[in-house]
């Protein structure tokens, strides 16, 4: 080497073209030297193999400097090496982007998931590499992802007729996902990164084109510790003010702590594989692969179909269909194998969720009943489309993970939404609101009350539970369903005796993209469900996919008093609150921040409507009028009780412009309620006291009877019967009640009454008015008072039933 550089060169290296210096073991000497070599510009050489040297560290990076100025060079053989060291491979990645290599191959050269982003950061900007070797490096679904996705970026900027660049990783341990590191797909959490190490260079420029892709956002302020003595100061250089990433600035020292969040929304069409066509050319190339094995071809599947990759269903389709010529197929086990991993990396992948079952169609009876049990129930029943529900998610296993993130991505999704909202809300009487979670609801993790955030690092494993909460509502120009498409609905489920596989055909129905609910159907839909649980999930499924659903309130007349404290605690007293129809009984406790919200709203609503519409109002169980004072401030906390009422003008301005005289409803189209999103759906019990073309009661009137039905509805969730009831209440076994043992009865059952309540409830009691009220008077007045709405014949379910009847005569 000394002799083919420099001042005392040998003549004839300037016309060297093929060097093989490989097996030498010259270590550090060769690598210099190496470099120099290259660096030099007289030199002409194409060819250089400097396999199996023990080349290494310092040395390795003095090399691929070298090579960074060469302009000759198109082979290089570096296999064998110990290039695994971050500094290294971010040189090899800087000279990826300046020199004329055509091959360069780093086989087994101890290249980790970390050492491939950092190949890959300067190879997706290479202009002449057309083939890559980095067989037998461990650098597993990660690195195999990051050179995937350099290897399309590269391919992208080449001009037209341009060899594309090819990469081989055979024996790189990619069916394996490493337990920790960066990953950008997840990439919330707090950061401590030394600046000097190459590596943490690279995860902050990951995370700033993250920024400047609007997938992530720098939250709260970063540090940087300039001195390494632990003062560390404010850092204000974490700025994307474009996509153009030379404009960034990155610090090359220091450490810098920040905290990250994550902001990456819903697949769209844009986010799939196919998007461009790029990337499904480049899987397709990688995959027709005659030299890779069967275990790198499920290797390089799940590295990349994972992440952030998402599919069209077309091309999860046209893998499955064209398995047997992909890889080295030797017999049908292996094609029903590959064929099953081709299904788990793309179930809950695809761009349109509700092709998941399509999916699973295309498979064997055996082949799915094996993905079945791989996805299990969080999973295999996922509804994206539709994901308002209940989870428990096992952190630690891949499919219930990869639903976790979907949650996330739905989670920001909607936050635009409610930040438009909370403006419409700021402005508003009663005082400031309470800052509320409307989507993440009840959260748990291992079994601990958790705050979620999108700069939570989420765990490689761990049990987490949450009511999650789709509060966007359908967009006004759903299509209407008809009642054909009921009737089919309910001759799928008509066929079922099982009520949860009922509910579970309602939810997969509902996670097609062109399926939606009325009021009305949800109505006809509780015809086939008796046990409580059963109910409050239907009204559940039905919440974020009603079309009508200012109709919505209406059918909560329908629930018992537990089956609405369940549904209320899934989705919470603010997302069930609509004041589109606010016309209602309210019980509030104003320290819970979702009563202390709705409190504030109707609050509000009675300042800026006119007539009387806060009727017996009571506070801490005593009769009083709002205090003035309360548009300014509500108390920190009491029990607020009573009636909200409309007068009829106020109830047509609101249901067509979305509030009284008032602008910026969010849930308006310029102004105006969307007329899909009207209903004409009323409740049962106060249908009488509506107007026409009205959903909700105008004036008073409905107060009384809807305040006897309050009470008999509160006794009836303790006592099954009337007579039962009435032996609960009589203390003293005489056959009567008086008004003492009435409400010393009412009290010890949980059921307290004000003394106006209790004398409206003896007086239509005790009709011969004695004031003493026998068992007789009580059934009749319990009897009387319907709480739920009166069964109706299930003409649907006998017709099916007749069907089912005539084809098996036919049959016979």
């Amino acid at each position: 080497s000394v002799h083919l550089h420099g001042a005392g060169a040998h003549p004839a290296a300037e016309w060297l073209q093929h060097l093989d210096l490989s097996r030498n073991e010259a270590a550090a000497l060769t690598g210099v030297q190496a470099g120099a070599l290259l660096a030099e510009s007289r030199i002409k050489l194409q060819s250089l193999d400097l396999g199996w040297n023990l080349i290494r560290n310092e040395a390795a990076v003095a090399l691929f400097d070298g090579l960074r100025s060469n302009r000759c060079l198109s082979y290089l053989n570096m296999e064998w090496n110990g290039l695994g060291w971050s500094e290294c491979c971010a040189k090899i990645g800087e000279a990826l982007q300046a020199c004329a290599l055509r091959m360069l191959i780093l086989s087994r050269c101890r290249l980790s998931a970390a050492g491939a982003a950092l190949i890959g950061h300067g190879l997706s900007r290479s202009l002449h590499l057309e083939f890559l070797v980095v067989d037998g490096n461990n650098i597993a679904q990660a690195g195999a992802r990051s050179l995937f996705k350099a290897k399309v970026e590269c391919n992208s900027r080449r001009e037209t007729g341009k060899e594309a660049l090819k990469i081989s990783s055979n024996e790189c341990n990619i069916e394996t996902r490493e337990a920790s590191g960066f990953d950008p797909s997840e990439p919330g959490g707090l950061y401590t990164l030394d600046m000097r190490h190459a590596y943490d260079r690279h995860i902050l420029l990951e995370l700033m084109r993250l920024v400047a892709n609007e997938k992530g956002m720098f939250v709260g302020n970063a540090e940087i510790d300039e001195r390494y003595d632990g003062s560390f100061q404010p850092y204000r250089g974490l700025v994307v003010e474009s996509k153009v990433e030379d404009d960034w600035w990155i610090p090359e020292t220091g450490i810098l702590s920040f905290t990250f969040g994550h902001c990456r929304i819903a697949a769209s069409q844009d986010d799939s594989l196919g998007a461009t066509g790029l990337e499904w050319r480049a899987l397709k190339d990688d995959l027709l692969d005659p030299d890779k094995s069967s275990k790198d071809w499920l290797g390089m599947i799940q590295a990349q179909i994972s992440g952030d990759t998402f599919l069209h269903f077309e091309h999860a389709a046209e893998l499955l269909e064209s398995i047997e010529s992909f890889g080295n197929v030797k017999d049908r086990s292996s094609v029903a194998s590959m064929r099953i991993e081709v299904v788990k990396q793309c179930y809950n992948r695809l761009v349109q969720p509700d092709k998941n079952e399509d999916l699973l169609n295309m498979l064997s009876h055996a082949e799915r009943i094996v993905i079945e049990k791989y996805l299990g129930s969080v999973a295999r029943y996922f509804t994206q489309n539709n994901p308002t529900g209940q989870y428990c998610i096992n952190l630690g296993s891949k499919p219930e993970r990869d639903v976790f993130l979907r949650l996330v991505e739905l989670y920001n999704s909607q936050q635009p939404f409610i930040n438009n909202s909370k403006i419409w809300y700021s402005t508003r009487a009663g005082g400031a609101r309470p800052q509320l979670e409307r989507c993440w609801r009840n959260p748990l993790y291992n079994g601990q009350p958790h705050t979620f955030s999108t700069s939570w690092t989420i765990p490689s494993h761990g049990i987490y539970q949450v009511d999650f909460v789709q509060v966007v509502k359908p967009s006004p120009d759903s299509p209407i369903p008809s009642q054909r498409d009921l009737d089919e609905l309910k001759l799928m489920i008509n066929v079922e005796s099982d009520e949860q596989i009922r509910l579970r055909k309602i939810r997969s129905w509902s996670n097609y993209r062109e399926n939606f609910f009325l009021c009305d159907y949800v109505d006809q839909l509780l015809d086939f469900f008796h046990e409580e649980s059963s109910r409050v999930e239907l009204f559940v499924i039905a919440f974020s996919k009603t079309v009508d659903w200012h109709g919505y309130k209406n059918l909560l007349e329908h629930l018992n008093l537990a089956e609405y404290q369940e549904l209320n605690k899934r989705i919470t007293s603010v997302n069930l609150f609509d004041e589109i129809v606010a016309v209602g009984y309210y019980e509030l406790n104003i320290a819970i921040p979702d009563d202390r919200f709705i409190a504030q709203e109707l609050l509000h609503l009675a300042i800026i409507e006119p007539g009387e519409n806060i009727v017996d109002c009571q506070f801490n169980g005593a009769d009083m009028d709002v205090p003035a004072g309360w548009a300014k401030q509500l108390p920190e906390k009491g029990l607020l009780s009573f009636n909200y009422c409309r007068e009829k003008e106020c109830i047509s301005e609101v249901i067509n412009h979305g509030a009284y005289k008032q602008d910026g409803n969010p849930y308006c189209v310029d102004n105006i309620i969307p007329p899909a999103h009207r209903s004409t759906y009323r409740a049962w019990n106060l249908a009488p006291y509506c107007e026409e073309d009205f959903i909700q009661p105008a004036g008073s009137a409905w107060i009384k009877e809807h305040k006897l039905r309050r009470i008999i509805l509160k006794m009836k969730a303790k006592a099954k019967t009337a007579e039962d009831m009435f032996k609960l209440l009589d203390s003293d076994g005489n056959g009567t009640l008086d008004s003492k043992e009435m409400a010393m009865g009412l009290f010890r059952l949980g059921v307290w009454l004000h003394p106006k309540e209790l004398h409206a409830l003896i007086d239509v009691l005790n009709s011969n008015k004695s004031g003493k009220i026998s068992i007789k008077e009580f059934q009749a007045v319990w009897d009387k008072i319907e709480v739920k709405r009166p069964e109706r014949p299930n003409t649907f379910a006998v017709a099916a039933n007749l069907l089912s009847k005539l084809q098996a005569a036919f049959n016979s």
